[in-house]
């Protein structure tokens, strides 16, 4: 494949060839500046071209100008001392850009060791064997006629840390310590210092002693002195060199406990005018140095504080001084020989605030009476008096308010007011440093005497007081002039006595009650009047009373059943008590009515019944107490039905039931009872019995299986009582046990076992089967498992175990007595021993398949001088073969063949479809087993279930072909199948073959009923319960060495037709020559 470009100049119709390609891009040269041309390819290959592609537009030829750029792909590049580092930069631009490199803002010298490559794309700096100085800040400038572009990177040369800036210092000398300070190195190795090296040695020696290795603060206490000390700083690419401590230092151990130097101002304390600043120096001494701590009132300094602390001083300072800064500051000094402090006293004066709610407490034509409250802040300072300021409100300005009156509480009285005009007033605080802003009345006061309509506040309308208690009220009075006071009740004035009493005062009024009783309820009427007016409030008062009801009702009370129930009670109580009328451990009946007024309660029930007798409850509430009674109703009936009416004992001939005594008996003895009996099938009870006196009786004489109903009433001296009855009883009793436990197959695991139903099953069907099984020696029974047929097959038994199995069957009464197989069961190896003889002894080698047979877990061979043996454990398909014996001495060579068969069930058919569907059947085809079990296919049982139900039913037993349609299927319905190969092989079973009926009756035969007889039994037992459409059925889970007879009947659509003659006996054996 190849391409061919070509070229036209726009404008022209000719296209020319440039040249032939073999990959997706070209060049073109030669064309003319300014000039558009098109372009276009065409794909050529041995079968000749393909159509050109035209490219979208012309192009014109001229040289690409754009802007510069430099991209570095870091921003910072790193490189070891002594080793070398090329830095490689992208540079884009057209045309091409010139290249400019800087070192820290000056150009770049170039050096044997530095030098820069630049290409037309890429732009090098190399440095080789990096020293310190090559670190730094590297800037790239690129620029042509379309313009320029600056970047910068940053060049890290890493190297060991240098020594630390000195030089080291001596803080603390001691006799046992050296405390010693320094400062970080100047280049710290192009990383992060992570900590320093602290090392001391005497002059007599080279050795130097680490005193930490890795110490992080740039001071350090140096414990049992030597005269040399050196620092050292450490960073990851490790240790830098040393600065070593000049001079010397003498031990010496001076201990002086703190001491501060506090001058006689500072301990007066400090006051100053808020703004101000303050500045509290202190000097001290103490050795070892102390430490220093300052703290206002106990608590720790704000942000605004500013201390500076010295070797022997200490100050703190506060600018723009404010209130909130006055406080007791103190400074606290410790060190080894103990602990000093003293307290400076800071005071802030500031002017106070204005006072707050300024109101008039009392206006008169010549004087007025003002209060306020004290101002939110003192200004630091206690307030010292306050100046009352007036001015007519016609008098405009500031300079026209005046002192009225001066006091040093928070209240004033201004007199020689002119009566009529109308004044303004303001309140200002003073303190040492001056005086608040003025608080002004809101409005301005006119000088005259004030009236006010008297009024009375009543903060209820209703007040109660408990019978025989006190009660008091007390009402504020208010009016100018003081108004007068008087009391009513009920409409007539208020009479005083003994327990009532009136008390008013200047400005309330109220009444004491002593003992209240009835005759103190009622409405009072409290009247205000002066000159300015009159008013009235009403006040309720309750006297509460606890409910009281007639003490009768606690009496029993006879009612004859049909007659009416009259409950009357009287009852009073304040306020008006709630009646709650109710009958105890049950609901009052819907036909009760209640009748209830102030004085007297009524519960009426007509037309009364055995169900209404019981305890009755009347119950009186109100916001005074509770009062409860019960009275006892008994209604005279005949009793109500026995409770609890049931089967205690059911047997197939008799039922014997049980109950308990009524809940009522109708006020009279229970005397006997009444026992009916009814059939299902009939609608008339019979008598059973009339005279029973128990609580038990026992029906006999029943037929096995029938259904009953039972009915039963309890009777005293006003008769019959009511009946309860029995739910549906079947007469029937456990099932007897399965017959013939057989054997039908056994393998090294697992055990199938078949069995007939019981002789009798109870009066009831047989609703499943549990088989138990337990190991011989063992003695605890297990379930095995649970079925609806009287067949299974228990997997999962341990291999050469002994096991007893028996059946136990299950109807709705229960379960049968078990049913043993009689002998226990187990598995077998297959051995099979071949005699030998030869002189000398021969020699024996066995093959299987023309493979030399491996000895394994389950494959063994023993070799006598008599003979070779080969034990198969477990055997199993794999097991199946050829087996080659041969023998061999200096005599001669001998060989034989034995052929193994293990014989076992069929695998599981496979690849089931559904190959057609109608209304009414289901075509299904499968393949035939991949193992057959050693022996022939004889035939295929095929099983259907509905999805609704959990029972298998078995459709066809000996279908001969891997092909079958199901029919008499329902439409609609869902089904599951189920598919079992058959062997010949089998010592349960028969085939029973027949022909067709000679007449169909009209109407084609749809199937047939098969059923087979022991010869040891009477009964005919159905095959399958559902009839089979093949007149050839395989017949299973027979008893091996018995007999057995079959026969046959025919069904169309009319019916099931006539058995046929029974054939002959036939004995269950397996056939003649073949393998168990």
């Amino acid at each position: 494949m190849q391409y061919l470009l070509e070229v036209q100049l726009k404008g022209q119709e000719k296209w020319s060839a440039v040249n032939t390609f073999k990959t997706m891009e070209a060049t073109v040269s030669n064309l003319n500046p300014g000039e558009e041309y098109l372009f276009r390819i065409t794909a050529v290959n041995d079968k000749g071209k393909s159509d050109p592609k035209v490219l979208s537009g012309p192009v014109m030829t001229k040289n690409l100008v754009f802007e510069p750029d430099v991209r570095p792909e870091f921003s910072s590049y790193s490189v070891h001392v002594g080793k070398d580092i090329n830095i490689d930069i992208p540079i884009f631009g057209r045309p091409k850009p010139t290249i400019t490199w800087t070192k820290d803002g000056a150009p770049l010298k170039f050096t044997t060791r530095v030098h820069i490559v630049n290409t037309p794309t890429h732009t090098t700096l190399s440095i080789k064997e990096a020293a310190g100085d090559d670190g730094g800040m590297y800037s790239i400038n690129v620029a042509n006629s379309a313009g320029k572009k600056d970047t910068t990177i940053e060049v890290i040369v890493l190297d060991k840390p240098g020594p630390p800036c000195g030089p080291v210092r001596f803080d603390e000398i001691t006799t046992q310590s050296v405390t010693i300070s320094w400062d970080p190195p100047k280049h710290n190795g192009g990383c992060q210092i992570s900590n320093y090296v602290v090392q001391k040695r005497d002059t007599t020696t080279t050795t130097w002693e680490n005193v930490s290795i890795n110490w992080a603060r740039t001071t350090i206490k140096v414990p049992r002195l030597k005269t040399g000390i050196q620092v050292c700083a450490l960073n990851k690419l490790g240790v830098g060199e040393p600065a070593v401590l000049s001079g010397t230092a003498k031990p010496e151990e001076r201990v002086e406990p703190p001491e501060i130097h506090l001058d006689s101002e500072l301990r007066k304390g400090i006051v100053l005018k808020a703004g101000g600043s303050v500045r509290i120096n202190i000097p001290f001494k103490g050795r070892p140095t102390p430490e220093i701590k300052w703290t206002k009132d106990d608590g720790n300094l704000t942000e605004k504080p500013v201390v500076e602390k010295a070797h022997n001083f200490t100050q703190l300072s506060i600018d723009s001084c404010d209130r909130s800064d006055s406080g007791k500051y103190t400074l606290t000094l410790t060190n080894s020989s103990g602990t000093v402090s003293e307290v400076i006293s800071v005071k802030i004066l500031d002017a106070p605030g204005a006072p707050q709610n300024l109101v008039v407490k009392e206006i008169r034509k010549d004087s007025v009476t003002l209060a306020w409250d004290a101002p939110l802040i003192d200004g630091g300072a206690k307030i010292k008096n306050y100046v009352i300021d007036k001015r007519e409100s016609t008098r405009k300005g500031t300079d026209k308010w005046g002192v009225a009156t001066n006091t040093k509480t928070c209240e004033g009285t201004v007199t020689g007011l002119t009566a009529g005009t109308e004044y303004l007033f303001r309140i200002i605080a003073y303190n040492e440093k001056g005086k608040s802003e003025p608080k002004a009345l809101a409005a301005p006061v006119i000088a005259t005497d004030m009236t006010m309509e008297p009024s009375i506040k009543i903060p209820f309308n209703t007040y109660s007081v408990l019978a025989g208690k006190d009660l008091k009220l007390d009402f504020p009075v208010l009016g100018k002039p003081k108004p007068k006071v008087t009391w009513a009740k009920d409409g007539q004035p208020l009479k005083v006595t003994s327990r009532m009493n009136i008390i008013s005062t200047k400005t309330t009024t109220g009444i004491e009650i002593t003992e209240a009783c009835k005759e103190d309820f009622g409405k009072y009427t409290i009247t205000a009047a002066n000159t300015t007016g009159t008013t009235a409030e009403d006040v309720s008062v309750i006297i509460l009373d606890k409910p009281e009801l007639d003490a009768e009702l606690r009496k029993v009370l006879s009612v004859r059943a049909g007659g009416t129930l009259r409950l009357f009670v009287t009852i009073r109580g304040r306020p008006e008590p709630a009646v709650k009328w109710e009958k105890v451990d049950s609901t009052l009946t819907e036909r009760a009515v209640i009748d209830t007024t102030s004085s007297f309660t009524m519960l009426v029930i007509d037309n009364v019944n055995r169900f209404d007798s019981g305890k009755y409850s009347l119950t009186l509430e109100n916001s005074s107490g509770k009062k409860s009674a019960i009275v006892a109703v008994r209604i005279l009936d005949t009793p109500s039905a026995p409770q609890n009416f049931t089967v205690k004992e059911l047997k197939k001939d008799s039922v014997t039931l049980a109950w308990d005594t009524p809940l009522t008996d109708g006020g009279s003895k229970i005397t006997n009872y009444i026992i009916e009996k009814r059939e299902s099938v009939r609608k008339a009870y019979a008598a059973v019995t009339s005279n029973c006196t128990a609580n038990s009786f026992k029906v006999e004489d029943l037929p096995e299986g029938g259904i009953f109903y039972f009915r039963i009433c309890a009777v005293n001296e006003y008769g019959q009582g009511q009946m309860v009855e029995t739910k549906e009883v079947k007469v029937a009793e456990v099932p007897l046990p399965p017959s013939k436990v057989t054997l039908v197959d056994l393998t090294k695991t697992s055990v199938s076992l078949a069995w007939e139903k019981p002789a009798h099953d109870g009066g009831c069907k047989v609703m499943c089967y549990n088989v138990e099984f337990k190991p011989k020696s063992g003695d605890k029974w297990g379930t095995a498992c649970t079925v609806k047929v009287p067949e299974a097959t228990i997997p999962n038994l341990t291999p050469n175990e002994a096991y007893l199995f028996r059946v136990v069957a299950i109807n709705e009464k229960g379960k049968s007595e078990p049913k043993d197989l009689g002998l226990p069961v187990a598995g077998g190896d297959l051995t099979f021993e071949v005699p030998i003889r030869g002189r000398p002894k021969p020699a024996v080698s066995w093959k299987k398949d023309g493979l030399p047979l491996k000895q394994t877990t389950s494959v063994s061979i023993l070799n006598t001088a008599a003979s070779s043996k080969i034990i198969i454990k477990e055997a199993k398909k794999e097991h199946v073969g050829k087996y080659e014996m041969t023998l061999a001495n200096t005599a001669g060579t001998v060989t034989a063949d034995i052929g193994v068969i293990v014989l076992d069930k069929p695998g599981p058919p496979k690849g089931i479809k559904v190959d057609a569907v109608t209304s009414d059947s289901i075509s299904l085809s499968w393949s035939p087993p991949e193992y057959d079990g050693g022996c022939s296919i004889s035939n295929y049982i095929v099983e259907k279930r509905d999805t609704n139900t959990q029972e298998w039913q078995m459709i066809a037993s000996n279908v001969a072909r891997t092909a079958f349609k199901a029919g008499r299927l329902t439409h609609g319905a869902e089904y599951q199948f189920r598919i079992y190969a058959v062997t010949t092989i089998t010592k349960s079973t028969m085939v029973v073959e027949w022909g067709k009926p000679g007449v169909d009756g009209g109407s084609a035969v749809t199937g047939y009923y098969l059923e087979r007889r022991d010869k040891k039994s009477l009964r005919w037992i159905r095959v399958y319960k559902e009839p089979v459409t093949d007149a050839k059925q395989t017949v299973y889970h027979l008893t091996e060495g018995n007999e057995y007879q079959y026969r046959v009947c025919a069904i169309n659509k009319a019916g099931e037709g006539p058995f046929s003659d029974a054939s002959d006996y036939y004995k269950a054996a397996d056939p003649v020559g073949k393998y168990t």
